[in-house]
């Protein structure tokens, strides 16, 4: 982070650090976003709206699970049918290949 932090210095260019935190967590010495964030060294824009789900008992969900309502948000997320389990590992990888 140190080498990109000084390219980017000087070479006059802007550097965005986009990423969140409390969503994926790095082993600790790849975590410089939270290291700097923590520090006070870089100034955070911070979404407080979910935009990227447009159903509404979906989004409540998610909203459930980022407010740390995690079994709750589950909870929801289990009564609209949009989780489910495969027992057969090839079963599941063949239904995630389907899926994406």
């Amino acid at each position: 982070m140190k080498w990109v932090l000084e390219l980017a210095r000087d070479n006059g260019c802007r550097l965005v650090l986009a990423g969140d935190t409390r969503e994926h967590h790095s082993v600790k010495r790849g975590d410089a976003l939270r290291s700097l964030e923590q520090s006070g060294a870089v100034s955070q824009a911070i979404l407080d709206k979910n935009y990227r789900q447009r159903n509404p008992k979906l989004r409540a969900a998610i909203d459930d699970i980022a407010n740390g309502k995690g079994c709750q948000g589950f909870d929801q997320l289990d009564g609209l049918g949009v989780v489910r389990e495969f027992k057969d590992p090839a079963e599941r990888r063949e239904r995630l290949v389907q899926a994406h």
